[in-house]
């Protein structure tokens, strides 16, 4: 697989999407492995398939219509959550195709390389009540995963919850299984002025993709391929917090999302 074509129209896409961001002054920032990249290689880290941005919930949706209207004729696509009915993922993708390339995204089956957009959501302090709200976010998602691809729900909830879950979307629409959702999701309303926020569309447990607001305040300007790219001034902390030593090359190296035809 070309990297360096699929690495060249991730760079476009982020150009186009930041654009807009930046024009309508919406704070964003790379996040995860992009992050990774940015401060440690100054580019997408050699093997890795997509770019991550984290962008706090109360832009989240305005950010997706200013995108969605910015790129309808450079031929991105936006999958955009609750919206797409075969798209049950909290956060947004960005899709860009690869010349010469047919990329097939694992999880979703989505062609194309993307840039994945991260809703960044208040939670509690307390560590139980953030538990609770976890809970209650990945049990809401459990029911979009049943209703669009039951056979990816998994053993988390054994087979009797598997069960009851399956049978409790069989006869809703996808509109309303997704508002139970986020409904799910949209608890965090009730921690608005809680200083820690999650990724709740992290594929790490607990707290290990949580952002005080201090460490998201303000932001460091790293060069990231031919441009330089915003990341949180506690990228540090973060970092550290999601990966352990964020600087050591991991040994398995193989592409994580993305698979040709």
């Amino acid at each position: 697989m070309n990297f360096e074509d699929e690495h060249a129209v991730l760079y476009q896409a982020l150009e186009s999407v930041t654009e807009v961001l930046k024009d309508k002054q919406i704070p964003y920032y790379l996040i995860g492995g992009s992050a990774i990249g940015a401060v440690r290689d100054n580019e997408i880290i050699p093997w890795d398939d997509d770019i991550d941005l984290g962008i706090e919930r109360k832009y989240f949706s305005y950010a997706l219509k200013c995108i969605k209207e910015h790129v309808q004729s450079s031929g991105l696509r936006v999958y955009e959550p609750s919206l797409d009915t075969s798209f049950d993922l909290t956060f947004a993708k960005v899709v860009n195709s690869v010349p010469g390339q047919e990329l097939i995204d694992r999880e979703t089956g989505i062609v194309g390389a993307y840039i994945d957009i991260f809703p960044l959501d208040h939670t509690a302090q307390n560590i139980q009540l953030r538990r609770l709200h976890q809970f209650l976010f990945r049990g809401g998602h459990a029911l979009t995963v049943a209703k669009n691809r039951p056979s990816k729900l998994g053993s988390r909830w054994g087979r009797l919850g598997g069960y009851l879950i399956k049978k409790s979307v069989g006869a809703m629409s996808y509109r309303n299984v997704y508002r139970i959702r986020d409904v799910f999701i949209l608890f965090g309303k009730f921690f608005s002025h809680s200083s820690v926020l999650y990724n709740f569309g992290t594929p790490y447990e607990n707290d290990r993709e949580i952002y005080f607001q201090s460490e998201i305040a303000d932001k460091k300007l790293f060069l990231f391929g031919d441009s330089f790219q915003p990341v949180p001034i506690g990228y540090e902390s973060i970092l550290s917090r999601t990966y352990g030593d964020y600087m050591k090359p991991p040994k398995n190296t193989k592409q994580k999302h993305l698979s040709k035809l």
